[in-house]
């Protein structure tokens, strides 16, 4: 009996042992950029920075809370190689006079080339930032598609588009002609739907935007779809 115990004990201290364990929240690369982004190159990844400094009062709560967090751990550790960047720090002026970084928290997400592809700032939530990994991810993917390939999608953004913008321009028309009389929480539901909505399409479709033939395609389409939100468009352009 103690034999068999003695053998249940030691199954179970090596099936802990071979059990991979995972360190709730970010793990940060410990090398320095260039090597971050030399390793991301080399893996097909991107580099996520955080850059920070020691007096930075939203800095340690991120630290101490978002960064910690299982799910952003868990998707940041799978999809980047992770940096902290103290911008007090000489080495890291360079980059820091580069990204013309005023506020910190500053994030940004660079390619295997060392170009940013996205950046955010400021404290965030485990939603807010694990999106912001997501926005990044589908600006990296949509710069690697070919301009065929890109604006083939034009067409159902434009769609997309349209079902989103044209009744949130009646909402802002609506509330215009009335004028001091407008009652805003008859409309905060239908702010709030399309609000959320168009952050979705801005999500999927923010880094297609940067592409000129996807934009020519889009605005194309859109005409046909809905002219008085492509109007809108060519205005705010104009």
């Amino acid at each position: 009996m103690k034999k068999l115990f003695r053998l249940s004990v030691g199954l179970f201290l090596l099936t802990a042992l071979a059990t991979p364990s995972f360190a709730a929240g970010i793990k940060f690369f410990k090398g320095n950029l260039e090597e971050a982004i030399a390793k991301a190159k080399e893996e097909n990844k991107l580099v996520f920075i955080d850059a920070y400094a020691a007096w930075c009062g939203p800095c340690k709560m991120m630290d101490r809370s978002t960064f910690k967090e299982d799910a952003v751990g868990e998707y940041y550790n799978e999809k980047f190689i992770n940096v902290k960047l103290n911008v007090d720090d000489k080495s890291n002026e360079q980059f820091v006079s580069a990204q013309a970084i005023r506020s910190i928290p500053y994030y940004a997400f660079l390619n295997g080339e060392g170009t940013v592809v996205h950046s955010g700032m400021g404290f965030l939530e485990e939603s807010e930032f694990i999106q912001l990994g997501q926005t990044a991810m589908g600006y990296w993917q949509d710069s690697q598609m070919s301009d065929a390939d890109i604006a083939e999608q034009a067409p159902g953004a434009a769609k997309r588009a349209c079902a989103i913008l044209s009744p949130m321009l009646k909402i802002a028309q609506q509330i215009e002609a009335e004028g001091e009389a407008a009652k805003m929480e008859d409309y905060q539901d239908d702010i709030a739907k399309y609000s959320e909505q168009l952050q979705a399409f801005e999500q999927e479709f923010g880094g297609k935007m940067n592409n000129p033939a996807f934009m020519e395609a889009f605005m194309t389409a859109l005409k046909g779809e809905c002219s008085e939100v492509y109007d809108m468009m060519q205005e705010e352009e104009g």
